[in-house]
Formats: structure tokens, sequence, C-alpha cells
């Protein structure tokens, strides 16, 4: 069936965002240990974890099985992103900080979209899955970090 194999690949894209959002909040985490943004992070990334283990969950309940190669490339991208060019050449910076933020804030953008269309394409088959919780909390992940996205802003693009 067409449409079970395009959610089977939409999932297996997630779940590989997934990965790669985690690894990337770990490092920014790190970056930014012993500041309020790094505490913030430290509850982010407890959310994104809890997260992806419920899209895994969706994933088995579907039958959907896991994309090895996607996951892999998805690491391998966040690892390419930390030689991304930030003005410095061996230290983080506040583009650095910036630069990890916007991505963070666009990959819960993905997830929450990731919840409605789930929600929209197998409400039916997941008929206890509260979805709105599940976009309710990407909401609140997103708002949760916005405030340190404006500061990094302000701070590395500041004239």
């Amino acid at each position: 069936m067409i449409p079970q194999r395009l959610l089977g690949i939409y999932i297996n894209d997630h779940r590989a965002a997934a990965a790669g959002g985690v690894a990337l909040a770990r490092r920014a985490q790190r970056n930014n240990r012993g500041t309020p943004l790094g505490a913030e992070l430290h509850t982010i990334v407890d959310d994104l974890l809890d997260d992806a283990a419920t899209l895994e969950s969706v994933a088995g309940r579907l039958s959907i099985r896991g994309n090895v190669a996607k996951r892999y490339g998805a690491r391998i991208a966040e690892l390419v992103s930390r030689l991304k060019l930030n003005g410095r050449i061996r230290t983080y910076s506040p583009l650095s900080r910036l630069l990890e933020l916007e991505s963070l804030l666009a990959g819960i953008d993905g997830k929450r979209s990731l919840w409605r269309s789930v929600s929209a394409a197998a409400a039916e088959q997941l008929p206890d899955m509260d979805f709105e919780i599940l976009v309710t909390r990407a909401t609140d992940q997103r708002s949760r970090l916005k405030p340190y996205h404006h500061a990094a802003a302000e701070e590395a693009l500041r004239a």
C-alpha cells in the first residue's frame, strides 16, 4: 500500500532527524554548561529523548521498520555541521550558539508538524495517542528556547 509506504519513509526521516537533534542539543548543552541556557538545554535534551522514544513507539505500533542508513546519515550530518566556520578557528563563538539554537528551533518546528501529520494520517490506528499533547509539548519547547535565541542573535550579530 503506497500511503503506508510513504508514512514509513516520513516517519523514518523524522526518526533520523530526532537522532541528529538529540546529538545537537547535547553538544549545545555541553558548550553552554554552567549557564542558564545550559540548564534549559538539559531539560530540552530530556524532552527530546522522550519525544524520540514516543516516535519509536508510534513507529513500532504502525509496524514501520527503522532505516539505519538514515540515522547514520543524520548523525554524520550533525558531525559535519561542527565544521561550520564560526569566526574562530578552534573555539566556540556566539555565532555557534546562534546557529545551534536556530537548528534546534527548526527541528522542534518539524517535530510539531510531524505530530500533526501523523495524527491526520494514522489517528484511527493510534486511538489512544494524544497528539495535541505532543504538539503542545513541542510548542512549549520552542517557547522556552526562543528567548535564548533572541539573546544569542543580539550577542552574535550586534553591530
